[in-house]
């Protein structure tokens, strides 16, 4: 996979209300595209990361191992999606939960 973005995204934990993310697994992306360990992340600090320019895009497992997804973005709600709209929820497209 070649690097498409600073981080990739693989699955989502969901808060009580199962609207909005409590947190994602984050995996660093080297240069070469290759993902190292992943790390659990709050939302607050996925936002605060976009903040400073860094990028996310969401990795999806498929039978011949993974492919990059979308670009994760902010709301201005303060949420995180991979489809910008006015939305008070956030929407990281089908990933699985943690």
């Amino acid at each position: 996979m070649a690097k498409q973005a600073d981080y990739g995204v693989t699955c989502v934990t969901y808060a009580k209300d199962e609207e909005h993310i409590e947190s994602v697994m984050v995996h660093p992306i080297t240069d070469e595209g290759k993902f190292g360990a992943g790390e659990k992340w709050i939302r607050q600090r996925v936002l605060q990361a976009i903040g400073k320019r860094k990028t996310f895009k969401t990795i999806v497992k498929t039978k011949d191992g993974y492919k990059w997804g979308a670009s994760v973005e902010p709301t201005d709600a303060g949420f995180l999606t991979t489809e910008p709209n006015e939305t008070t929820r956030d929407n990281l497209g089908e990933l699985p939960e943690c």
